[in-house]
């Protein structure tokens, strides 16, 4: 194992906009998916294998370099948060596909397009819910899609505050 003494800022960087990048397909095609109501387990499956391969490489970079652009602390978290918000996307189209929850009712697709959760909960509480095993199966998937958009916002605190600490 080579250890770098100067700071590989690039590499970095390029690795994290890479890991961005695979975050912004993966949420589009989330939100494509719920919206035209069909599945994209498959890809979403792939661009989560392929997000984790990135994740993987920044761990590993960070312990091969000397001396970090960033704290060391401040990497792993940022390439951890990204991946989860990969992960929790994929785990919504799992369960999607695991429930058959097909057709997708309009509150999940707004919830594909980052509207309020609330209103989604309560479409299903007091709207059309179907039978009780829809409404076990759609709560899930809220909670789901919310986790998702709450890591999003984690996300970009965690660069506010990297980028605050990191002039």
């Amino acid at each position: 194992m080579r250890l770098s003494l100067v700071p590989r800022e690039i590499r970095f960087y390029e690795l994290f906009e890479t890991e961005a990048a695979l975050v912004n397909q993966t949420l589009c095609e989330l939100g494509r998916s719920l919206n035209d109501g069909i599945s994209a387990h498959a890809r979403l499956r792939d661009l989560e294998h392929r997000c984790d391969d990135v994740a993987r490489e920044v761990y590993n970079l960070t312990n091969r370099t000397f001396t970090t652009p960033i704290e060391r602390e401040d990497i792993l978290l940022l390439a951890q948060s990204l991946d989860t918000v990969v992960d929790l996307a994929e785990e919504v189209s799992d369960k999607i596909d695991l429930y058959k929850a097909f057709p997708i009712p309009a509150p999940a697709r707004q919830m594909g397009e980052c509207l309020a959760a609330r209103d989604a909960l309560r479409h299903l509480f007091n709207g059309d819910r179907g039978t009780p095993v829809d409404l076990v199966k759609w709560k899930d998937l809220y909670d789901l899609l919310e986790s998702t958009i709450d890591q999003c916002e984690s996300v970009a605190e965690l660069i506010e505050a990297i980028a605050v600490k990191n002039p």
